[in-house]
Order: C-alpha cells, then sequence, then structure tokens
C-alpha cells in the first residue's frame, strides 16, 4: 500500500464506526507521519496528536494528551465555568492556560467524559504516532493498556503509527502476542508517494530545474537506487538548497543544478541508509576475486558513491568533480577554502562543454589543439588535479609523438608554477601534496611526463619541509608559540631521511635567536614550554657540531642571575655539550 493511501484510511475511520482502534504500520521516512499531518491541516476534525518520541514517562504521555484535551475544551464557547469546576478537582501537578492537571486515571476518566458530553456526537480521534521509539522507561504493555482504556469513551477513536521492524526484540514479542487482541484493523504501508516527492522536492526546488526534467531525473534516480526513506530524499534536497542558497556565488543553467542535485542526493542516501554497503558477515575466502574487489572499493563510501551512482570507481568524472565537496557540506566540513574550490570546480570544469579525447581528434586538429594549450599555458585555468594531469600529459605525450618542438623548460616551469599555487598546501601533509599513482589515471604517460611529475615531488619534499620551518619562525617572532609545530619538527628531524631539515632549522636558528625567548626578563607558562620542547630537539636531534654552536650562543645569554639560572636549569638534564670520555 502506497504512503498516500493514509488519508483515505483516516477519513474513513472518521467518518464511519467500523473501526475503534486501528494501526499503521511501515518502515521508518516512508511518509505515516507526512501523510496524518496533511490530513489533520486539510481537515476539520478533532484530533489529538502525540508522539511518543521524547516522552520519558508513561505520564509523560498521559500529560501530553491531557494538555491537548484542555486545549480543546478551553476554545469551546460558554464552557468555561465548567472547565472551571472541573479542574479544581484536579492537583497541581501541571499546568495549562490557567488550569492545572495530574496524571490520574480517575481525573483523567473525568476529562474525557466531561468531553464526549460536551462534543456530543462529534469524534475525537487520539494519533499516538512513533510507537517503535518510546522510552525503554515506558513498557509496551502500558501503551496498550491506555489504548485500551480510551477506547471505552463514547466518540474517541484511537489511531496507532509505527515501525514494527524496527521495535527492540522485547517489545516487538509482546506487540505481536496481543496485537491482535488490541487492534481491530492493520493497514501496511510499503512505500512511500509520488505525491510526497512533488511536495517534499519539486515544489521547492522547481524554481531552479524546470518540473518535466526534474520529474524524470527523480523516477530515473529512484528506480535505480531503491530507497524507500523520505527523510533520506528530504536530507538530499536540503543539502542542495542549502548549497545553492550558501555556497554557490554565481548562476548557472538547470544541467549544473541537476547535477549538483543528484550528487546531494547519492551523499545524502548512502551517507544515510547505506544501501550498497558490503555486508561483512560474508567470509572474503567465499568470494570471486571480482566481488572481493568490488567488496574492497564498497567499504570506503566516497568510492561507493562513485561506484554506484556514478558508475566510475576509479576516475573522476564531470559529475563527481564536485562529490568531494557535497561530501564535505553533508559533514559540515565547511570554510572559505572549500567553499572557494568547490566554486572553482563548478565555474571551470563543470560549466565547461565536455570536450573529446584528443585521441580522436585528426592529426591537424590535435596539433592546433596542442599549440594553443602551449601558448596559452601562462593562463592555465585550474580546476582538478585530475584534469590537470590529464591535459599537461596530453601536452607532453603529443609534443614528443608530434615533434612540436614545445620547450620542455618552459612546461616543466609552469607546470610547477600551476602546482603550487593551485595544488600545494602547507595544511596538508607532505605526501598529500605530491602526485601519487599518476599512472593509474587515464592517460597513458610517457617517460618525459614522469620525469616531470618525479621533479616536482622532489620539489615538494624541500619546499614543504623549508615552508613548514618558515612558519615556526614566524610563530616564534610573533610569540605565537605553538608546541605542535615543534612537535612536527621534532618528528621530521627523527626521520633522518635527509639533511634538508636540519641544515635549513640551523639556518634559520642562526637568524632568529635559535628560537629562544629573552631569558632575562619574566616569561610565562607557554614561553618555558617552548623552550622545554626546543631543548629537547636541540639534544636528540641534531649534530655534535650544531650541539656545539647552540651551546656557545646560550652561554652569551647568561647576562644577569636569572638567565643564568634557567640555562644552567636546561643544561643539568639535557647538556648540549657531552663531557669527554676519559
Amino acid at each position: 500500500m502506497e504512503a498516500k493511501e493514509i488519508k483515505k484510511i483516516l477519513k474513513q475511520f472518521e467518518e464511519k464506526d467500523t473501526y475503534k482502534k486501528i494501526f499503521i504500520n511501515g518502515p521508518w521516512g516512508i511518509g505515516k507521519t507526512y501523510y496524518i499531518q496533511e490530513y489533520i491541516k486539510e481537515n476539520k476534525g478533532e484530533y489529538i496528536y502525540v508522539s511518543l518520541f521524547g516522552r520519558v514517562s508513561y505520564d509523560a504521555i498521559e500529560d501530553a494528551i491531557a494538555i491537548e484535551l484542555m486545549n480543546k475544551l478551553n476554545t469551546l464557547q460558554k464552557m468555561s465555568k465548567k472547565i472551571e469546576n472541573l479542574s479544581k478537582k484536579f492537583n497541581s501537578s501541571i499546568s495549562y492556560g490557567g488550569f492545572s492537571i495530574v496524571s490520574n486515571s480517575m481525573e483523567k476518566s473525568n476529562l474525557f467524559m466531561t468531553y464526549s458530553k460536551l462534543l456530543q456526537n462529534k469524534k475525537l480521534i487520539i494519533i499516538i504516532d512513533d510507537l517503535e521509539r518510546k522510552s525503554n522507561n515506558i513498557q509496551i504493555e502500558d501503551i496498550m493498556g491506555m489504548v485500551e482504556q480510551f477506547s471505552l469513551f463514547n466518540n474517541v477513536k484511537i489511531l496507532i503509527v509505527g515501525s514494527e521492524s524496527n521495535m527492540i526484540n522485547d517489545d516487538k514479542e509482546k506487540w505481536s502476542l496481543f496485537k491482535e487482541k488490541l487492534i481491530e484493523k492493520e493497514y501496511n504501508i510499503t512505500k512511500f508517494s509520488k505525491d510526497a516527492i512533488n511536495s517534499i522536492i519539486i515544489s521547492k526546488i522547481d524554481k531552479y530545474i524546470k518540473n518535466e526534467n526534474l520529474l524524470n531525473f527523480i523516477e530515473s534516480f529512484l528506480k535505480i537506487h531503491k530507497t524507500k526513506n523520505l527523510r533520506s530524499i528530504e536530507k538530499g534536497v536540503n543539502l542542495f538548497l542549502e548549497i545553492i542558497n550558501n555556497y554557490l556565488d554565481s548562476l548557472y543553467d538547470e544541467n549544473i543544478y541537476l547535477t549538483i542535485l543528484k550528487n546531494c542526493m547519492a551523499v545524502a542516501i548512502e551517507f544515510s541508509e547505506g544501501l550498497y554497503k558490503p555486508d561483512e558477515t560474508n567470509e572474503n575466502n567465499k568470494l570471486s576475486f571480482e566481488n572481493k574487489l568490488t567488496k574492497s572499493i564498497d567499504k570506503d563510501i566516497y568510492l561507493r558513491i562513485m561506484s554506484h551512482y556514478f558508475n566510475t570507481p576509479f576516475f573522476n568524472n564531470k559529475e563527481t568533480s564536485i562529490l568531494e565537496y557535497v561530501i564535505y557540506f553533508f559533514q559540515g566540513k565547511i570554510d572559505d577554502e572549500v567553499i572557494k574550490d568547490f566554486n572553482n570546480v563548478v565555474k571551470n570544469y563543470l560549466s565547461i562543454e565536455e570536450k573529446k579525447s584528443l585521441f580522436y581528434f585528426s592529426e591537424e586538429k590535435i596539433e592546433l589543439t596542442l599549440i594553443e594549450r602551449y601558448n596559452d599555458i601562462n593562463n592555465y585555468k585550474f580546476t582538478t588535479i585530475e584534469k590537470f594531469i590529464n591535459d599537461m600529459s596530453e601536452l607532453v605525450c603529443w609534443n614528443a609523438i608530434f615533434n612540436l618542438g614545445f620547450d620542455f623548460s618552459i612546461i616543466e616551469k609552469n607546470f610547477n608554477k600551476i602546482l603550487m599555487e593551485n595544488f600545494y598546501n602547507i595544511d596538508k601533509e607532505e605526501e598529500q601534496n605530491k602526485i601519487k599513482n599518476f599512472n593509474n589515471y587515464k592517460y597513458h604517460y610517457s617517460s618525459e611526463f614522469e620525469q616531470l611529475i618525479n621533479k616536482y615531488n622532489m620539489k615538494v619534499t624541500s619546499k614543504y619541509r623549508k615552508d613548514k620551518i618558515d612558519r615556526i619562525v614566524k610563530k616564534y617572532k610573533d610569540n605565537d608559540l605553538n608546541l605542535q609545530y615543534l612537535e612536527w619538527l621534532n618528528w621530521k628531524l627523527s626521520q633522518k631521511d635527509d639533511n634538508i631539515t636540519e641544515e635549513y632549522f640551523l639556518k634559520c636558528c642562526r637568524k632568529n635567536n635559535y628560537l629562544i625567548p629573552n631569558l632575562s626578563i619574566e616569561i610565562n607558562e607557554n614561553e618555558m614550554q617552548w623552550l622545554n620542547k626546543l631543548w629537547d630537539i636541540f639534544y636528540e636531534r641534531v649534530s655534535d657540531n650544531a650541539k656545539k654552536e647552540i651551546n656557545a650562543y646560550v652561554e652569551g645569554l647568561k647576562t644577569n642571575r636569572i638567565a643564568t639560572f634557567r640555562i644552567n636549569i636546561l643544561q643539568s638534564y639535557r647538556p648540549l655539550i657531552v663531557p669527554n670520555k676519559k
């Protein structure tokens, strides 16, 4: 049964006296609450809606129903005196609209009896939603007893809404045992309705994408990806609106918006439901090689989304060029750099018409394209690292094939310049700034291009370590003595994998007082911690010749008693000069 049928169920339930207690059962997110709320809005009947979610005790449920009932009584004209008299019977446990009530079965009975008399033949429907989300403090038997008690009142009907499949085992067993005696009619909702899709999606984003195109996309998408949860779809739509309204800095045509929407839907659904998450219970040794490979890929949610929603597990294409950023937005990992990079990709890559590979061009057209690319290399518009690598590899490889005579030093210079300006970032790890596994990309690479990559990676090694040390020096000058920067230096010097770090570090030390705070004046705890960590590095990580150099410098710092005392304390525990062995 489709979720939209809930409206018909409620209409029949309200108008006919066939049943007094019914149960609507369906999985989470299928639209049960959505259509119930829609029905309540569209009709003028008397309804009390209470969700069990968040109610921590049985009394809290009764109180919530009583408050709703008092609200309805309070709206009846010329009945204030009767209500006032009725409220005098109650203690002051809770208060609503100037009247006090408590959670007592007899008092609630009086309340319902009075309400039933006042309304005469008008029916009241009590809707108890989220049965499976009740607190563990509340017994399922109490809920069933309450339903049975309510059903004894004239003109009162009860609708219970829930998801049996999501009940805890103990509750499910008890519910199944007594449901047949308690519930007069059960309705099972097995799929959501397109009407809800229209409300959740079409009405929200039709100003960005034409209805027809949007409907075609949604129908096609949901036909392939069998989500049954409207909440996941709504999360995707809300993520789309968040991106369009808050992070996208230009207007685009609907094809761009459709691509963004597809990414949002894929991310929201897979993160929320894990439609394609591999079953970890299967033993790998029983799987074929292909299935093992698929399962290995699917463990990573980024690759899983690429594989199942975009059919491209290993290579970025236009549709997936923004996937990384959409995941960041979904997870709330948002900063100015992410927003800037996202807009850069949309503007310079996603919105550009797809071009065929040079492989399919004529010889004349290949030459013209490459000459244009070479002549305009200074103005190259960087979008994604994959596209850049492919563009540059084509330039180098086809130059060798056609003997076009391009100056390799100009290509190399601009190759490094573009990467350093657009890809390199000191806040990333050193290896993340390098081009790795480039031979796994789409195009075949020549030895010349491999040489280009290797030279760039070597430049990264040198530049990254120097940049890190330069930042330490700047922090020292700014008196921003954050130990995490020295922690990196200590770790890097411990690797002993090159001489770059130590040599450059000592060079910077000589120019900047060896990064030692002024020990002749009052210092704070932070400065002392910095000095201790720095002394650890001097003691553990630098050569004996460097220690002698530093030792000579610090001896010159003993200009007063406090500086002398502080230096002697440091030297006593970690002497920079190792005494000669006799």
